[in-house]
């Protein structure tokens, strides 16, 4: 029987968003995500305010429909009455997800279910921050409507962002703007699993290629992991945990995953053993906001070991 090696701590962020962090996530870790923050009084505690490409002008697509672009999202600002009805019901949540929502900002359709709520990427970034404060340069693979670019691009000189759909890249670019942080972002479009193989599209202001820290948070096919026991990380299209994270490392020694709260730990250790043999633990923090789990930051690289 191997030991299980972690600690448990738990934080609150401006009353509406919380996170469980365990520390020194060993390869040796329990297979489910915890399903409920903890209760004992003695490990609360507050954190002060935690709080273009010109060679390659296509990439080849994605096979799969399910990350097509839809005709009703060529328009990017919507009213109630604009959005599809699958999506009216995220109208509510206009201002967790970007609180100068009336000052413009860009949302596909997909957006409205896929973009990481604010606070939760301003805890991200701030996150980053504190346990890389030489932090420059940050990547954001799959970044969508620029949640968390635009909050990385509060915390560090520069910021790129990459995604495959046009639209996106498009609402990342405008809202980046509405935020006035478009001076330390850009953006590439195309398909990670090709830009992977080159480093022409990186900026000449990041040193030997390399950005300090690289974050992303793949597309987990919509609501419907939601019902799902367990998310299969295997299974993610386009990219599993596995592949994602080899091609991620030929880009930075520290970087981050943002999956479904119900990701396969087992999966997470399997993962981490292979890359970095079987000593190497990693970081995971779920995050909770509104007394429900949002989802899992796997963290990794030896900047990490850091305490929070």
């Amino acid at each position: 029987m191997h030991s299980l090696r972690w600690t448990v701590v738990f934080a609150r962020f401006h009353s509406d968003i919380r996170i469980l962090i365990r520390a020194w996530f060993s390869v040796y870790s329990p297979r489910r995500a915890p399903a409920k923050s903890p209760k004992n009084p003695e490990i609360l505690f507050k954190i002060e305010k935690v709080e273009k490409l010109k060679n390659r002008k296509k990439h080849l697509p994605m096979s799969s429909s399910e990350f097509e672009v839809d005709h009703e999202d060529e328009l990017l600002m919507h009213s109630y009455s604009t959005l599809p009805n699958n999506c009216k019901k995220y109208w509510k949540k206009r201002y967790s997800l970007f609180s100068k929502f009336d000052e413009g900002v860009y949302l596909t359709s997909e957006l409205w279910y896929s973009v990481t709520p604010e606070i939760t990427a301003r805890v991200t970034a701030k996150m980053v921050k504190r346990l890389l404060p030489q932090c420059k340069s940050v990547l954001d693979i799959c970044c969508g409507g620029g949640g968390n670019t635009i909050q990385f691009a509060k915390m560090f000189p520069s910021v790129v962002g990459i995604d495959i759909n046009a639209n996106n890249v498009k609402c990342s670019q405008h809202n980046s703007m509405v935020y006035g942080v478009q001076e330390k972002t850009s953006f590439v479009q195309g398909d990670w699993k090709l830009l992977s193989e080159t480093t022409n599209w990186i900026p000449e202001s990041i040193p030997h290629h390399k950005f300090d820290f690289v974050f992303c948070s793949p597309p987990w096919g919509g609501p419907q992991y939601k019902y799902q026991d367990q998310f299969d990380l295997s299974a993610m299209e386009p990219f599993s945990l596995r592949s994602l994270c080899v091609s991620i490392r030929r880009f930075s020694d520290n970087f981050g995953l943002f999956l479904p709260r119900n990701s396969d730990f087992d999966q997470i250790r399997h993962v981490t053993s292979d890359l970095y043999g079987p000593g190497y633990k990693t970081r995971v923090i779920c995050i909770w906001q509104d007394g429900r789990p949002l989802g899992i930051l796997a963290i990794f690289g030896e900047s990490f070991r850091n305490d929070i």
